[in-house]
């Protein structure tokens, strides 16, 4: 099942949307998850050639939800999109093949980050990439916690925006759990 790639030429961004609505069911949901896992993998070929990738920050952004958007700017933490890592969050039979996209996602990440000579990649102005659906997915599922954490290592912290806010909220939800202890040390890192 291929994504669609859509330029938003306003913003910049591009967005990698599912073909088919992530929120219809759990199967779609499952299918979702695993298209935009293989709608990673040009962007793994991108990082891997010098020459082809942006010299800026480059925006890409993960649409759970379809083509049913016209916007100018894609938002990652718009109610409609958020609702389906909710969904995700709490149906268990899914995390395995979300914990899958987030593994990829971040080792593209790590790959295409300042070390790679870019300015890094994100889904909108002021939104690191995967911070509003792991934001969502950690919140709701403890599972989730020991991705958000990596990805604290991987995201541009200096131009961080809202990841103090969250990582308390994380704390505050899932304090007896061992990646808590890590997060809580990390605010002190903000």
């Amino acid at each position: 099942m291929s994504c669609i790639y859509d330029h938003l030429a306003a913003s910049g961004q591009w967005i990698i949307s599912s073909p088919i609505d992530g929120l219809a069911d759990e199967d779609a949901a499952l299918r979702t998850l695993e298209a935009l896992r293989e709608a990673l993998e040009p962007l793994e070929r991108l990082v891997e050639d010098e020459a082809a990738r942006p010299n800026g920050a480059a925006f890409f952004a993960l649409n759970p939800r379809g083509e049913d958007y016209e916007v100018e700017v894609f938002d990652p933490w718009a109610e409609e999109v958020q609702a389906f890592w909710q969904l995700v969050a709490k149906t268990e039979s899914l995390h395995p093949t979300a914990e899958l996209l987030f593994l990829a996602a971040g080792d593209l990440l790590q790959r295409w980050g300042p070390d790679a000579g870019a300015e890094g990649l994100w889904e909108a102005e002021g939104v690191q990439f995967c911070e509003a659906a792991l934001a969502v997915l950690a919140l709701g599922a403890p599972d989730f916690l020991a991705h958000y954490l990596r990805f604290l290592d991987l995201w541009d912290l200096e131009s961080a925006s809202s990841q103090y806010e969250i990582t308390q909220a994380l704390v505050e939800a899932h304090g007896e759990e061992p990646e808590a202890f890590a997060l809580e040390a990390k605010l002190e890192t903000f």
